[in-house]
């Protein structure tokens, strides 16, 4: 914030201040390698059947944890088609764990076909969560193997963009084979 003080026609300007080192320290990204634990993998699959596409938007993005936007956005360019078939990849960074930042990956397929005015909507998903973890070296002498879970990343420290590659494509493989398979009906 940037005050100022009106002193008899003269202006003192009062700059920020200072932050803290151990708030700094805080708020510095992790710069260290990540790994994820805790995972648990979970598929859903729902059919719908309507004849106006617009009333299920609300229902079926709340049951896939999908932006209500992009469902409904995605079945108006469906509405005049007999066959469609879309994937949305949902990526969350958002999520916690107790004191840990949980990250939440899914990939939904969607297929919509029309008959005689009824909309019948097949919805697969495959997705994963998990907590992340540091992964740290073994020292000489370290009694704790390195696949033990030591540090927790906080939900308040910051990823690099390497990081959250490196997360996206360990989940990614958790659940390839299954969303694959999806993706085929």
């Amino acid at each position: 914030m940037l005050f100022l003080l009106s002193l008899s026609n003269s202006y003192v300007f009062d700059f920020q201040p200072k932050v803290s080192d151990e708030y700094a320290t805080l708020l510095r990204p992790y710069s260290g390698r990540i790994s994820i634990f805790n995972h648990k993998r979970d598929n859903l699959e729902k059919d719908y059947s309507t004849t106006d596409l617009n009333s299920i938007v609300d229902q079926i993005s709340n049951d896939f944890h999908l932006e209500n936007e992009r469902v409904a956005f995605y079945f108006g360019r469906t509405k005049h088609a007999k066959l469609s078939k879309q994937v949305f990849y949902r990526i969350d960074f958002n999520q916690r764990d107790r004191m840990a930042r949980s990250v939440y990956l899914a990939g939904t397929v969607f297929k919509v076909t029309k008959e005689n005015g009824v909309y019948n909507i097949k919805c697969r998903q495959a997705r994963i969560t998990g907590s992340l973890q540091a992964i740290f070296s073994a020292r000489k002498g370290d009694l704790i193997p390195n696949d033990e879970p030591r540090w927790v990343i906080s939900a308040y420290q910051q990823l690099t963009g390497e990081q959250i590659t490196q997360v996206y494509n360990l989940m990614y493989k958790q659940i390839e084979g299954q969303l694959n398979a999806y993706k085929s009906i």
